[in-house]
């Protein structure tokens, strides 16, 4: 009689298995998928879970209540159903109901952006077996050509700043963000410690907290030394006189 060593029961005693095994259910990638886990959760905790993985990720609260305002329509049309019951119909349904609606082009982009990356979310994470994500296509942005400051503008801010309390630091904000275009987190973010006069260049912490180098003139430079030179408590150690821009009752300005 043979061992059986390496062969299955039935194959040696002649005896078969009363029923097959259950079948391990895979998803695209090969994976396995618990199917008493599908179609369990309904959309409304599906985003309230992608709000939690990228709060976890570091994202910062800003950019989770940007998501969570985003997403109202489609909890609205369809934050009672189970997810495993969404498909790719469903939320072609849901871009044509909010295609109607008078809004800006950019906020229908983002009403359908944050859908598709809570899918794609889904789908990394296992929760469903579709990656029907990659077939909703987002809509195409208009190209409009980028606004520029006129000069007499500029010339027109710089006047006001003559001759009031905040003058050395208004015209050095002026002319920072004139020379190097910066976001305004960027430059409400300055500390003394990151401008190099010497060098005409700053390094600033942007969007996503992306630090990069900018160069200015050596007229915003000189602007920069006037203000630093009047900065109220220029000598104090305490924390908040290390950022750049304050005002004269120990704020932030």
């Amino acid at each position: 009689m043979p061992s059986g060593r390496g062969l299955r029961q039935w194959e040696w005693d002649g005896s078969r298995p009363s029923r097959s095994p259950p079948r391990l259910l895979l998803d695209g990638r090969g994976g396995p998928i618990c199917r008493s886990k599908l179609c369990l959760m309904k959309v409304n905790e599906a985003v309230e879970k992608f709000l939690i993985s990228i709060q976890a990720d570091g994202v910062k609260d800003s950019t989770v209540n940007w998501y969570r305002v985003r997403f109202r329509r489609f909890l609205d049309m369809y934050g009672d159903h189970d997810i495993g019951e969404i498909d790719i119909d469903d939320v072609r349904l849901y871009i044509v109901k909010i295609r109607e609606e008078d809004v800006s082009a950019h906020t229908f982009f983002s009403w359908v952006r944050v859908v598709r990356r809570l899918f794609k979310w889904l789908y990394e994470e296992r929760k469903i077996d579709d990656s029907f994500h990659r077939r909703i296509k987002l809509p195409k942005l208009p190209q409009p050509v980028p606004k520029a400051v006129e000069i007499e503008d500029v010339v027109k801010l710089l006047d006001a700043c003559e001759g009031t309390p905040g003058e050395a630091r208004d015209r050095a904000v002026i002319l920072f963000l004139l020379d190097t275009g910066c976001r305004v987190g960027g430059l409400c973010g300055l500390k003394v410690k990151d401008l190099d006069l010497a060098n005409l260049r700053a390094e600033i912490y942007e969007k996503g907290e992306r630090g990069r180098l900018v160069l200015f003139g050596e007229r915003t430079a000189e602007a920069l030394r006037r203000w630093l030179t009047s900065r109220p408590f220029p000598d104090s150690e305490w924390g908040y006189c290390q950022m750049l821009w304050i005002g004269h009752f120990r704020r932030r300005s």
